[in-house]
């Protein structure tokens, strides 16, 4: 049903089936330039069950986090995007706030690393002068790290990519540590007081996202 209780009408059901033909996979690596919900069936609108509750949307899978790369696999017959990350496989917005294409230069780097957490919310400046704002918790690719500097790490906007040097009070720290119960309740202790949400949603964060 749909967010106030009526029934999904047949043509809105009509999307959740096959289409007659897959589309043409044409992956592009991109990453996310904002927070971009990922839908769990071709249908950017919520799907809820009897009786509703609007915190449990069943059609939010999860939500890829700025900074984050994400595959763009094919356009949908409905104008969403088919697309995938490292956990999951779902359904973006036409609009999603995605970067240009990740040139091969750039691709594993993203990927695989190194990466550093952002554990408050902080600015990143390139040279020529384009900057963005990194929310806390997000994670970035870094690029290099100068004796008695900042790290100096990788960041993408709407319209590029970067490299850029975060501001001086920034708390950023290296997201490799051991995989043991104390690593596993450390992280779990850290989120405390953050705020609960299905598959992401308002910005919030779930067991799969956790773990």
């Amino acid at each position: 049903v749909h967010r106030d209780g009526s029934r999904l009408m047949p043509g809105e059901l009509a999307e959740l089936q096959d289409p007659p033909e897959l589309p043409t996979l044409t992956p592009e690596l991109r990453v996310a330039a904002d927070g971009i919900p990922i839908r769990c069936s071709p249908r950017a609108a919520g799907l809820f069950t009897v009786p509703v509750d609007p915190a449990f949307d069943r059609n939010n899978c999860s939500m890829a986090r700025a900074q984050e790369p994400i595959q763009v696999l094919a356009r949908w017959p409905n104008g969403l995007w088919l697309a995938r990350t490292g956990y999951t496989l779902g359904w973006i917005s036409a609009d999603a706030a995605l970067s240009p294409v990740l040139p091969t230069t750039l691709a594993a780097t993203w990927i695989r690393g190194p990466h550093d957490a952002v554990f408050a919310q902080t600015r990143v400046r390139a040279a020529s002068g384009e900057e963005t704002l990194l929310p806390a918790l997000s994670i970035v690719p870094v690029f290099a790290v100068l004796s008695g500097l900042a790290d100096h790490v990788h960041f993408a906007t709407r319209t590029g990519l970067f490299t850029g040097s975060p501001e001086p009070s920034a708390r950023l720290g290296p997201t490799m540590r051991p995989l043991t119960r104390r690593a596993v309740l450390a992280t779990a202790f850290s989120l405390l007081g953050a705020p609960y949400g299905w598959g992401d949603q308002d910005g919030g964060r779930d067991c799969s996202r956790f773990l």
